[in-house]
């Protein structure tokens, strides 16, 4: 085993952190460079504890660092998804800040109050379109969808927006304060909330059930000019001319424009029997409106809106795609002579597949998988609990010649260059998750979110390498040194690779700097092996005056192996560790399974380091960022060589830390993760105390009440009926006689991922056998409670983590263990 040693030792003045902390915390994300490079605008989202609610500005800052950050909205809500129009005098946002009366986006006074909201009655607001001068001003109110609307798209002259919208195949595309059909009949009145379900999938978590509404493909007409700014706003559902590009019995996933401006990207599966088709397709469709006011009527031709399920195809639209991937989203060259697409390979291994890179000729005339013999995954798959808005994932160099992504690999992701020639070079290295990138007009500069195991996401920029310096070591399979220039050419059918037992890149030789400026260089100096390094500003602070408050704990990173493969390892100390003292020890494992921990900020983990536990954590096979072969190793086989991977990785943890009491070991998880705790404390007695949260716990009845339980006709390949014993053999229900633990068990009332059903299986299970146990429910919230849940929710579900691992595992200090109350901290900022 490798790694290195470092003591955690109090910091002089600082405090430990507590639940509450959280309300002290700022989200950043989803930055956005202006086209000439100048200024970067980001989301900047925190708590507002007294409504136990989220609220969101724009921020900005000159992107030399010169400024301070400075709000660009002030209202209430949710501001986000800032997008730059293409000469930068304008911002295209969502908000669900109230309408204003007059529906130009204008203060109104009284009449913009909160019942007024984009929404009906009680009904949670929705996100609409906003137009914003980007040097500040009031913003213009463009929709008033009564089901919301998606970020927009800016067309190449920036007189159009595409966006994605609900419409109802009967009434279209409803306003905000459209009735209700049928109000004036009781019958119908009072049945509407009867829920008549005719789809595979009905249901999503987060979402809720669907209606008969769909998701498809409009643009809305700016006009030329400033033609936008009109004083008198139309009435309907927006306040500038649209049109419906897209029509049917689908679902649209994305949408965006061709250079050109004549035609549009569009993601989407029409297939009649998409539910149970794991993949989606990139269609061209032609954009040729004809004048007028749009609306309804009017389409992508003028002639209305296209229904991508015909064959054949309505005329002018070209199917890119064959059906095999699953597509997240698609960018055209800027001179439109490649479509880079970032999908799964989904025919063969569905969730499982690394989320590779492609290019697509316009034409269609080839394919190519950049990422296929590298064995990369395109994507942030780190997880952790301060999330800001995500951003962008890759974009192309103005030039064409290629893009710059986003890659995770063993716990890292870092900024990459995949060329049209097929080269891959690694930009950045170091203990560092990099998010949402956005690179400016003339491809001079990038800004980014940075997170680290530390510090919580801030702004960063950098300038950006010329591509003529000699290139860092191309990035093989699995890690092995390839020869320079080489990457995954052939199609997506020749395979992904294999990983290797590290997997890591034989070396990065050209890196991008963590330093806020001139006086806080990199510690490498001005060069990495010989080649030169690019130092990044950071341009936000959001928290650094909490971070001043509190003692952080750097997690410690070893490897080891499991089988044959090497896996990576974090420990982090308790708070005020000494040595000779022997402390309890709490095992995390991630969700997913198909995701990573690594080097992000982690408050529970800090939370529980602060109350005096060590805590550690690993990424079995399933994980993402360790290749193909590595993550699909455990489809439709949890339970096993998962399991060997998180035990081998306990015996290494206590094997190389002495100070470790193997008599006082915690386990916890979420959803996967708390399937494998329930599936540990199953299969063994080492665990003292266990918390398992948003879990499973029967694969059986998971097939049938998981809005994705379905997909297990393609893990296992036949239905519960079929083999119903395949199904209880991988269920912890199954084994349940033998868990001894005292197990927490908590999950969420709303939860469509992992129903609540599974929590009551195993609590009652355990309540028969006797087994210290006790049920939190969380009425109201959905599976996504640590991340985004309700803050009181979230720091209440902290206290009882460490309620029920004080009282196993230091019944010493078991009373009292929850949070201080507010006077006796400081308060929450707004």
């Amino acid at each position: 085993m490798t790694g290195s040693h470092g003591a955690t030792q109090p910091a002089n003045g600082r405090r430990p952190i507590t639940s509450r902390d959280l309300l002290d915390l700022r989200f950043v994300g989803d930055p956005r460079i202006a086209p000439d490079g100048d200024r970067v605008v980001w989301v900047e989202r925190w708590i507002d504890a007294d409504r136990n609610q989220y609220r969101s500005n724009l921020y900005a800052a000159p992107a030399s660092g010169e400024g301070p950050p400075a709000p660009l909205t002030t209202g209430p809500g949710i501001d986000r998804a800032p997008r730059w129009s293409p000469d930068g005098r304008w911002l295209a946002f969502l908000s669900d800040r109230p309408l204003p009366g007059d529906g130009t986006g204008r203060r109104a006074g009284s009449a913009g109050k909160a019942g007024e909201a984009a929404g009906r009655g009680n009904e949670k607001p929705r996100p609409q379109l906003y137009l914003l001068p980007a040097h500040g001003g009031e913003a213009r109110l463009l929709t008033r969808f009564k089901q919301g609307v998606s970020p927009a798209g800016w067309s190449p002259d920036g007189r159009y927006l595409s966006v994605v919208a609900q419409v109802h195949p009967e009434r279209g595309l409803e306003a905000v304060g459209d009735p209700e059909p049928g109000d004036d009949d009781p019958y119908r009145r009072h049945t509407r909330g009867v829920k008549v379900i005719r789809r595979l999938a009905y249901k999503l978590d987060g979402v809720g059930y669907f209606t008969d509404h769909r998701h498809h493909a409009l643009v809305l007409d700016l006009g030329d000019g400033d033609a936008h700014l009109a004083q008198v706003a139309p009435p309907g559902a927006a306040t500038v001319p649209w049109f419906q590009i897209t029509a049917g019995e689908y679902d649209v996933r994305w949408v965006t424009w061709m250079p050109s401006g004549r035609e549009l990207l569009v993601v989407t599966n029409p297939h009649p029997d998409a539910d149970r088709q794991p993949w989606t397709d990139v269609y061209l469709v032609p954009f040729h409106p004809a004048g007028g006011e749009g609306g309804a009527g009017s389409g992508a031709t003028g002639e209305g809106p296209l229904d991508l399920s015909r064959d054949p195809l309505p005329p002018g639209v070209r199917k890119l795609t064959s059906s095999d991937l699953d597509v997240y989203e698609a960018l055209p060259s800027p001179d439109g002579r490649w479509i880079a697409v970032r999908g799964q390979d989904a025919r063969r291994y569905r969730a499982y597949s690394n989320t590779h890179l492609y290019l697509i000729a316009a034409d269609g005339s080839q394919r190519r998988c950049l990422t296929a013999e590298a064995d990369l995954t395109v994507g942030d798959e780190s997880v952790n609990d301060v999330v800001g808005e995500p951003g962008a994932v890759m974009a192309w160099a103005p030039d064409g010649s290629g893009l710059y992504a986003l890659v995770s690999r063993r716990g890292e992701v870092q900024l990459y260059w995949f060329g049209v020639d097929g080269t891959i070079r690694p930009l950045t290295d170091g203990p560092q998750v990099l998010r949402g990138i956005s690179i400016d007009r003339a491809g001079r500069r990038c800004a980014y979110l940075r997170l680290t195991a530390t510090e919580p996401g801030e702004v960063w920029i950098a300038e950006l390498p010329s591509r003529d310096e000699p290139a860092a070591a191309a990035v093989g399979g699995g890690g092995a040194a390839a020869a320079p220039g080489t990457a995954g050419d052939g199609p997506a059918e020749a395979g992904a690779g294999s990983s290797g037992k590290d997997g890591r890149t034989a070396a990065v030789e050209a890196g991008l700097a963590a330093a806020d400026g001139p006086t806080e260089g990199p510690a490498g100096g001005a060069t990495r092996n010989g080649h030169p390094v690019i130092q990044g500003r950071r341009l936000s602070r959001a928290n650094d005056r909490w971070l001043a408050e509190v003692e952080v704990v750097e997690p410690e990173h070893f490897t080891f192996e499991s089988d044959g493969n090497v896996l990576d390892g974090w420990l982090m100390r308790p708070v005020g560790f000494e040595p000779g003292k022997r402390y309890p020890a709490i095992l995390q494992i991630h969700g997913g399974p198909m995701a990573m921990y690594g080097y992000a900020f982690f408050h529970e983990f800090q939370l529980l380091a602060a109350r005096g536990y060590a805590v550690f954590y690993t990424n079995p096979r399933g994980s993402q960022g360790y290749g193909q072969a590595f993550c699909a190793a455990i489809r439709g086989d949890w339970g096993n060589r998962d399991y060997r991977d998180l035990m081998t990785f306990v015996d290494a943890v206590l094997e190389r830390y002495d100070f470790i009491d193997r008599q006082r070991l915690g386990v916890a998880g979420g959803s996967y993760g708390g399937y494998m705790t329930n599936w540990i404390v199953t299969h063994t007695d080492r665990f003292r105390a266990a918390v398992t949260m948003r879990c499973v716990a029967n694969e059986h009845s998971f097939f049938g009440t998981s809005d994705i339980g379905f997909y297990d006709l393609f893990d296992l390949e036949v239905p519960p009926w079929e083999d119903p014993l395949r199904y209880l053999a991988m269920s912890p229900i199954h084994h349940i006689a033998r868990c001894k633990t005292p197990l927490l068990v908590m999950h969420s009332e709303m939860d469509l991922r992992c129903p609540i059903e599974q929590a009551e299986q195993l609590y009652t299970a355990l309540k028969v056998l006797g087994v210290p146990t006790e049920f939190v429910r969380f009425p109201e919230e959905s599976h996504g409670l640590s991340r985004g849940g309700k803050p009181w929710h979230r720091v209440y579900r902290l206290d009882r983590i460490v309620d029920w691992f004080d009282r196993y595992l230091q019944p010493e200090r078991s009373t009292g263990a929850r949070s201080p109350a507010p006077s006796e901290e400081p308060a929450a900022r707004g």
